[in-house]
């Protein structure tokens, strides 16, 4: 990522967020001669406060060029935003076109055989999206945001959302979080995931998530694909949780919307480490494909391939391609 252009924004005072400062000429300019060949920027206010602010400005800037990302735009990306506290996420696509009529999609004619390798060029662009408090449902507090762009993210940035009386009032996800969840084969919200049995891997010993792909197994519709996962996460798992959430976003070339999966990490599963470098370790094992279920028959259909990556409280992973197709 370029430095300086991140710097720019994150010197900007949160006035110039909640005001829509047109400061966007400056920085498509500044990107446009970066020598970085693409690029994804969201940034907010770092902190506000919805009785002074009712709507809460995100403003992105992106660079693309047309060889290797050509279909990229700022309205094709999805905001995310999870929170550090309990884990919430919420997914919004960047550009909201709620209420607008949607385009005409017109034929393009067949491209003409290229006799030349095509030219690379560069587009920069930026779009704004307002959040309210209903975006939130009820939370306060830390959150982190970035933008989702199918195989590439943003770097995420923080930000404090005051809480709407003093003192604090309860917020609602806490009570899934305080739930043990359905028994069963989805007791841990990914069907057949199973806790305390992946093998191989240590654990980490910073703050992180392992994934281990074991051999494919099985054909076509069949088709199994397990995997391992072992993690370290820092922080402190409140005694009244019985439960936090582990996000799969999951990516489909083609696809502007974000697949999410979530799954439920259990305390009886895991360690609790307290003392000033609080931590909580586990593992567990589950199925790729069954990130792929469809609704109403059970069946699972995993796409040729997906990008995934993984959001826990403050904490994010990198972007993962897996293969799902067989080989010939």
């Amino acid at each position: 990522m370029n430095t300086m252009l991140d710097a720019l924004l994150a010197a900007l005072p949160d006035s110039a967020y909640f005001e829509r400062r047109d400061f966007g000429a400056e920085m498509r300019e500044k990107l446009r001669i970066s020598d970085v060949p693409f690029a994804a920027y969201l940034r907010g206010a770092a902190a506000w406060d919805p009785g002074t602010h009712p709507v809460y400005p995100v403003y992105s800037i992106c660079k693309t060029n047309t060889v290797d990302n050509a279909e990229l735009h700022p309205g094709y990306g999805n905001l995310v935003v999870t929170s550090a506290e309990t884990g919430e996420i919420a997914v919004f696509p960047m550009q909201d076109d709620s209420g607008k009529m949607p385009a005409t999609e017109e034929e393009e004619p067949a491209p003409a055989a290229a006799k030349l390798p095509r030219a690379k060029t560069y587009s920069v662009d930026d779009i704004w999206r307002a959040l309210t408090p209903k975006d939130f449902h009820g939370g306060h507090g830390q959150y982190q945001a970035f933008l989702d762009m199918g195989d590439f993210q943003s770097q995420p940035y923080r930000f404090n959302l005051k809480p709407s009386a003093a003192p604090p009032p309860a917020r609602p996800f806490e009570s899934v979080l305080k739930s043990k969840g359905p028994a069963g084969k989805d007791e841990y919200g990914i069907r057949n995931a199973v806790f305390g049995e992946a093998s191989g891997a240590d654990l980490p010993v910073e703050s992180g998530l392992l994934l281990t792909p074991r051999p494919a197994e099985g054909h076509h519709a069949g088709r199994r694909f397990p995997i391992d996962g072992v993690f370290r996460f820092q922080g402190k798992w409140p005694k009244e949780y019985e439960r936090l959430p582990l996000h799969f976003l999951i990516a489909v070339k083609g696809s502007k919307d974000l697949l999410l999966k979530t799954l439920w990490l259990p305390r009886s599963k895991c360690a609790i480490h307290a003392g000033a470098d609080a931590s909580y370790t586990g593992r567990f094992k589950l199925d790729l494909a069954d990130l792929f279920i469809i609704p109403g028959n059970g069946h699972v259909a995993p796409p040729g391939q997906a990008w995934i990556s993984l959001v826990h409280r403050e904490w994010r992973g990198a972007i993962v391609k897996y293969v799902f197709e067989e080989k010939p």
